[in-house]
Order: C-alpha cells, then sequence, then structure tokens
C-alpha cells in the first residue's frame, strides 16, 4: 500500500467514527495498557483488561463485594442496545466486554464497536466505531488493548478480514490491515487478538472451515506481519507426512478459533487448533493430519513451534482441539510441575507439562464411547494404530456407506469458545457446556482429483435414526419435542487428579462461559438467556435472571468506586445446534448489553 493509499484508508476509516468522539475525549484519556500491566493483571481487579481476566486464562475476579451472602439483591443497573435496524438477520453474539479504569469497550456480530464511560453507573457513548464489514454471521470473542490502543479482528465471514488499531482515546483509526496471507485466502479471526511485547498475535482460521488455519504476529505499532505458522504444514515441512495424500493439504482445515493462554517464563502462547477437513470424512484425509486437533506451543517472539500434543491422530468426528487452555502450577504425585490444561471436546480432561508438552494425564469428564481409552504414557487413543493412515477408534469412526453410529460425546456444544474458571485457593477449574449423543454419518466422499473435501453430517440422537443408511439423505432431527438426551452440565474438576469433584446437569443446555468470583460465586447463562450465580461449593443456585433472549457469551465483573458490577452481551447464537428445544428456537434476538449490580 502507497502512503497516499494508507493515509486515504485512514481518512475513509476516520469518518465512520461517530461525532461524540470529539466532545468527550478529553475526559476519557488513561494510562497506557503495557505488557507490565498486562503480566500483572492480578493486582487491578477493578478492571477486565483480557478476555479471560490473564494471561493464563483463569476467568477469576478477586472481587468480593458482590458476594454469596448478598447476590440475592443483585438487579440490573443498565441496558445499552447494540442491535442494528439496517442489518436485521441473526447472527451469534460471544463478545466479552473489556473494562480500564472506568471505561467499558464493546462490540456486536457486525463488527461495531463502542467506548462506553461507566464511572458513575451509566453508559455515556465516548465514540461509536462502524467497520463497515460485510456478513456478520458472529461476533468477535472481545477485543485487545494494548498501549494507547484497541486492537480488533474480523471474521471470514466478511469480504475483507482485517486487524484494526483505534486510538483507545479517540477511536480513530492507527492502522487498518488485511488478514489474507497468500497460503491461506479467504480467512477470519474469532478469538481476541492476543497482545504480548510489540506483538499482536492472532488465531486465523477459513470460511466454512476450509482451506488451512494460522497463527500470526503482527506489529503493534503499525500492523506489519511480522512471522506466521500454519497449522496445517507445507509439502515437505515437518509434519506433512502426516497427511498420506499431499493433495488434501491444501483444504487441511486446522482453524484457530479460540484465544491462548501465554506464559512469561516459557514465552510460550499455547492455542488450541481446530479439526482436519472434512470433519467428518477421515477416509478423505488418510494419515495423522498434523497439527490438526492439537494443542500448539509456540514463542511469541518468532512463532517457532517448540511442542505440540495431537489429541486425535485422523480425527473425524468434530473433536477439534480449539478449547482455551490454562495455565498453573500444581502438586501431582508429590511432585509440583507447570502444566497446561485443557478441557476437551473430545470428553477428557488433559494436563500436560507447559515447558516441554509431556503428556501428564487424562480423566473423562462424560461418556466416552469413541475410544476404549487414552494410553496412560502417550495420551492418544489406546486404539490407535500407527501402522494405518485411516483409523478406527472403537469401530466409531466414520465411513463411506457405513449406517450412522451413536457417538459419544457429540461435538455440539462441548467445550469450545466458553471459557471455564480456575479458582486457585480451591484447586478447581469449573465448565458449562452441553452434553449429548450423536449419529455421525458420511454423505459424500472426497474426490481428490478435483481437490473437493469430503461431506458428512450428525444429527442428535433421541433413540432412533431417522434413517439407517448414512450415504441416504437423512433428515435433521434436532426439532424432535420427546428428544431429551442432550441437557446442560456444569461441572468441577480437582486439577491435581484431573477427575470432577461435583457436578450440576440441568435440562437447558448452555454456551456460556463460566466467570468465578473470590465471592464464592459461579456466573454463567443457558441458551434460553437465564443467568444464574451459583456457589462455587456446592453449586447451588442462588440467584437468576431471565433476559428473555439468547445468550451464549461470557460474563465478566469489574468495579467502579468500591462498587462490582457483572457485565455481559446477548444476543445468542440463533438457530444453532440447540438440539431438541424449539422453545430456544423460537425466542426473538435482542443484542445488547446488561449490566448487574447490588
Amino acid at each position: 500500500m502507497t502512503s497516499w493509499e494508507h493515509r486515504s484508508r485512514r481518512l475513509s476509516l476516520a469518518a465512520s467514527v461517530a461525532s461524540t468522539t470529539i466532545a468527550l475525549c478529553l475526559s476519557a484519556n488513561a494510562a497506557d495498557v503495557t505488557y507490565e500491566r498486562l503480566l500483572n493483571s492480578a493486582n487491578e481487579p477493578q478492571n477486565w483488561l483480557m478476555r479471560a481476566g490473564n494471561y493464563s486464562n483463569w476467568n477469576n475476579s478477586k472481587l468480593t463485594e458482590i458476594n454469596r451472602g448478598n447476590v440475592a439483591n443483585l438487579k440490573v443497573k443498565f441496558m445499552f442496545g447494540m442491535s442494528d435496524p439496517t442489518r436485521p438477520s441473526k447472527a451469534a453474539q460471544y463478545f466479552t466486554p473489556i473494562v480500564e479504569d472506568g471505561f467499558m469497550y464493546v462490540g456486536n456480530q457486525y463488527h461495531q464497536y463502542w467506548k462506553l464511560d461507566v464511572r458513575d453507573g451509566k453508559p455515556k457513548v465516548v465514540w461509536k466505531f462502524d467497520t463497515k464489514t460485510q456478513g456478520g454471521e458472529r461476533s468477535a470473542h472481545s477485543v485487545t488493548l494494548s498501549g494507547n490502543n484497541v486492537y480488533m479482528v474480523m471474521n471470514s465471514n466478511t469480504t475483507n478480514p482485517r486487524l484494526i488499531a483505534l486510538d483507545k482515546n479517540s477511536g480513530v483509526p492507527v492502522f487498518d490491515v488485511s488478514l489474507n496471507i497468500p497460503e491461506a485466502p479467504n480467512q477470519g479471526s474469532s478469538g481476541a487478538p492476543l497482545a504480548v511485547k510489540d506483538k499482536i498475535i492472532i488465531g486465523s482460521s477459513g470460511k466454512n472451515e476450509s482451506g488451512r488455519g494460522y497463527v500470526a504476529a503482527y506489529s503493534a505499532k503499525d500492523g506489519k506481519l511480522m512471522w506466521k505458522f500454519m497449522v496445517v504444514p507445507e509439502p515437505g515441512q515437518p509434519g506433512s507426512e502426516t497427511w498420506a495424500d499431499p493433495r488434501t493439504i491444501a483444504f487441511g482445515g486446522g482453524g484457530v478459533w479460540t484465544e491462548p493462554s501465554f506464559d512469561p517464563e516459557t514465552n510460550l502462547a499455547y492455542y488450541g487448533t481446530g479439526n482436519p477437513v472434512h470433519m467428518f470424512d477421515p477416509q478423505g484425509r488418510p494419515g495423522d493430519n498434523l497439527y490438526t486437533s492439537s494443542v500448539i506451543a509456540l514463542d511469541v517472539d518468532t512463532g517457532q513451534l517448540k511442542w505440540h500434543f495431537q489429541t486425535i491422530p485422523n480425527e473425524g468426528w468434530d473433536y477439534d482441539a480449539v478449547m482455551l487452555t490454562q495455565l498453573y502450577d500444581v502438586t501431582i504425585n508429590g511432585e509440583r510441575r507447570k502444566v497446561v490444561s485443557q478441557t476437551n471436546r473430545n470428553g477428557f480432561f488433559y494436563t500436560w507439562d507447559r515447558t516441554n508438552g509431556q503428556f501428564i494425564k487424562g480423566e473423562p469428564y462424560t461418556t466416552v464411547n469413541w475410544t476404549k481409552g487414552l494410553d496412560p504414557k502417550t495420551g492418544r487413543p489406546a486404539d490407535y494404530d500407527p501402522g494405518k493412515t485411516v483409523q478406527d477408534y472403537a469401530g466409531k469412526a466414520v465411513r463411506y456407506g457405513r449406517k450412522a453410529l451413536d457417538v459419544q460425546p457429540a461435538h455440539y456444544g462441548m467445550p469450545t469458545f466458553m471459557p471455564n474458571s480456575y479458582d486457585p485457593t480451591r484447586g478447581v477449574t469449573y465448565f458449562n457446556v452441553m452434553v449429548g449423543r450423536a449419529n455421525y454419518f458420511n454423505s459424500r466422499a472426497a474426490d481428490l482429483e478435483k481437490g473437493v473435501a469430503g461431506t458428512g453430517f450428525r444429527e442428535i440422537f433421541c433413540e432412533s435414526h431417522t434413517k439407517d443408511n448414512a450415504v441416504e439423505p437423512i433428515v435433521r432431527n434436532v426439532t424432535n419435542p420427546n428428544c431429551k438426551v442432550s441437557h446442560g452440565l456444569l461441572g468441577a474438576i480437582d486439577i491435581a487428579t484431573g477427575t470432577m469433584v461435583k457436578k450440576l446437569e440441568s435440562r437447558m443446555p448452555a454456551y456460556s462461559g463460566v466467570l468465578g468470583t473470590d465471592g464464592g460465586l459461579l456466573f454463567m447463562g443457558d441458551i434460553m438467556g437465564k443467568i444464574s450465580a451459583l456457589d462455587k461449593d456446592t453449586l447451588q443456585e442462588l440467584w437468576s435472571f431471565d433476559t428473555g433472549t439468547q445468550f451464549s457469551g461470557n460474563p465478566m465483573t469489574y468495579s467502579v468506586n468500591g462498587k462490582q458490577y457483572v457485565a455481559m452481551t446477548l444476543g445468542g447464537r440463533p438457530g444453532r445446534d440447540e438440539g431438541s428445544y424449539p422453545e430456544a428456537l423460537a425466542l426473538s434476538q435482542n443484542v445488547m448489553l446488561v449490566v448487574f449490580g447490588l
């Protein structure tokens, strides 16, 4: 881009900033968000500077004003509408608000962003920025603060996925760069960027899950690309030998949908990667398919892969590994270990040594029938056969012409973008998911001569198949009112043993993250828009509020002038995987910010 083009782009973008900016920017200035502040974010419990609270993704706050003794008195303090009447189509709303020193940053699924002054308990618009994107099927998970800027990413459903930096005081663009790269066109991001040192690091995934996922670092100053790591390697690179047919590399998958954790001691960012493509066609992409369905540890300065762990080679049920990872130190078998953990979509809770990727343990947290178990030494499925390029774990793999299989857990609703909450005093991590069973099948074989991936699907299992032959068209059976198999699960896992020590099952499933506080509380929501506060020790519900609209975001908490608030964005994911709950599908969508307080 020439200097004239760059100047023109900045002027064009600046024109989309609301006129309220200038009048209020003088009172909206704040200190720079330095790398040191992010490293020590726990020392600023009044703020919420990152999507999951800190670099270790604990999603737990030290605030205690709202606690088990008074949470029953929680009330709505304000609501702020974020719908756009010019874009009435339904889209998923996941956004987690960010708060710094009484100023909140919030956005919607159309990639419109606001800075709000919430210092007096009511929202005042400081500025609004509209990215003017087309598409808008889902919001980003959040934005990122670094220095004097706020950074935001566009997803793959837009015509031009971008990374944009705004001056956080004025809302005026600092730079705007495309996320498209030659090796992986038509990419975009859903996870919030990671601000580390002088870099903004993002994960990208392909539109409709095709293409190749990657992680890339950009200069926080000017948006210049500094390094990139391709999840599916180029032919001849390490890992490419696990794609037995090199023709499948071009559409190999491995999208990076969520945020990483980061350890300043190892200088590593720990990302989860997505499924290989097509997700229900392991025959069409023979081989282990590295580095899909894996946890990868990347050096943040260079992008170099330091270690990886693949949860399922040649995976075939969309059991990707994109879930957020958490970092903590824990005593296991009498030894103090620096670990990284993940509540994986495949039904196992994994623990690894975060310095070298050594597998420590993997324990099931729900019913699992896709494998006989995990090898205690390697952590791979016990029925993995290294001599085969196409695996058939426990006889449950999807195959051309095979009848639909009852597989547990079903991939929908298992941990993906919803953060766990780790409580360091209890040594417990809490998760909130939908669990169930599903029939998996392949409906079209891959055509590698034409470079076309296979296709397949799954239907929620309701004790009967709609069709026995998986190669025939299958009617999706998700609105059967008699099907009660899928349901919600809130679980508490002891990080030392990896086993679930407490659980609460509910009829209504959830896609909400779990926010924990040192007031002894957990905050979460379900697909009907019911927001709840529960006791960390008993999981007893202590308070609830029915919002009347879908919810699938992650609650956060902050305080101003000693008053604590709990905030979240409503809007949910209309029409997505609600299973046999037509009442959830029928809910209207109202996109808004809601803030609770005493």
